[in-house]
């Protein structure tokens, strides 16, 4: 089993939901479903992890973790006391590191992961779009989604094997939307659930963002580990 490899190989990430070491890296299989669609579309996606930089702002200075997206998405993260922070992000189309506004834990200190202890990440629509002729930018859509521990012992089974003793969160939120004339405003759920791999990182995500409607449609998207390179 992958997960038992790598605690062998580094004792620094037998513990460890969320590795940060350079040269690490994950291929998952995503899926993507729209509502009232027959086929899922089936696509991969990427993460990798460049090592350490210092990134500067006009108040502070952060020694950050790199971690590149297969889109060319940088994330810039923190390993603190309360857990992976994420200090700033930048898109393929910028030159340097948009930093955070605000506080964004991703994911609790291991102490911090127990039964009952909720903590909120800033989120956007994944799925959810618009229907063909009606205008509306969803873009600055943020909510704050609620997260919470549902299980420190799962089993889930993902084409890179079977993983055991998996942290697994689970995430709500909702996003207010014009539905109809007749109806007006809707507050459509949004859940995300999330299994970490001890010394692997995530294995497996499933978001679901369900609408059908006259001028929004959502649907769901599952990412699935393939490949987990040390």
């Amino acid at each position: 089993m992958i997960c038992v490899i790598v605690a062998a190989c580094d004792n620094r990430l037998e513990n460890n939901y969320f590795p940060l070491e350079k040269g690490l890296s994950w291929d998952y299989k995503r899926s993507q479903t729209i509502v009232g669609q027959a086929w899922p579309e089936v696509d991969e996606f990427s993460l990798r992890n460049l090592g350490r930089e210092q990134i500067n702002n006009a108040a502070s200075s952060h020694a950050v973790f790199v971690r590149r997206t297969s889109d060319g998405t940088d994330y810039y993260l923190s390993d603190t006391a309360e857990g992976i922070r994420r200090v700033a992000k930048r898109t393929v189309v910028e030159t340097k590191p948009r930093f955070d506004s605000d506080l964004r834990i991703v994911l609790p200190s291991k102490e911090k992961l127990k039964f009952g202890n909720i903590w909120n990440v800033e989120s956007g629509p994944y799925v959810l779009h618009t229907r063909p002729g009606y205008s509306a930018d969803l873009s600055d859509n943020r909510f704050k989604m609620a997260f919470e521990v549902i299980d420190l012992e799962a089993t889930v089974d993902v084409p890179a094997g079977r993983f055991e003793g998996c942290l697994k969160i689970e995430g709500y939120a909702s996003i207010r939307l014009f539905a109809d004339a007749r109806i007006g405003f809707v507050d459509v759920p949004i859940t995300q659930t999330e299994w970490y791999a001890p010394g692997v990182g995530m294995v497996k995500l499933e978001r679901d963002e369900p609408i059908d409607g006259v001028f929004y449609v959502g649907g769901k998207v599952t990412l699935e580990l393939k490949n987990f390179d040390y």
